[in-house]
């Protein structure tokens, strides 16, 4: 049977008649696996003959609407999943400044440290020259 063919009466049975027609596939249309557009406006309509409160056309929305949702919690949860992830990078960012900061200041000390004792040895040396200077003469 069609897509709604068969469960809404009159207008389902027409569009199962049209079906072959409609979709111009007359293999599938036999078997019932055809989706035409008959069978789709009939689903939309509302009720069948039979006089249910069975909707295909909300069922449908109802169905795609649940599906958005599920879609849109998955991306939401992905988000969620990307801002930590970027929480966790700047966090491991700023600890990493702060180390190279860290790093850096106690490299210039040393340099200033090795730098005095640079000035320390010239003016050792420049006073042993002057004491050798003073005791050859």
């Amino acid at each position: 049977m069609g897509l709604f063919g068969g469960l809404f009466g009159a207008l389902g049975g027409v569009a199962r008649i049209a079906g072959p027609i409609l979709t111009l596939n007359p293999m599938t249309a036999p078997l019932g696996l055809e989706l035409t557009t008959a069978g789709t406006a009939a689903g939309m309509l509302g009720p069948g003959a039979s006089g249910g409160t069975f909707l295909p056309g909300a069922l449908e929305n109802g169905l795609m609407n649940a599906g958005m949702q599920g879609y849109m919690a998955s991306q939401s949860a992905l988000f969620e999943q990307q801002l930590g992830f970027q929480n966790a990078m700047d966090w491991r960012s700023s600890i990493f400044d702060q180390v190279m900061e860290e790093r850096s200041e106690s490299m210039r000390e040393q340099n200033v440290i090795r730098d005095i004792g640079l000035e320390q040895r010239k003016a050792d040396n420049q006073i042993t020259k002057k004491f050798i200077a003073s005791i050859t003469e």
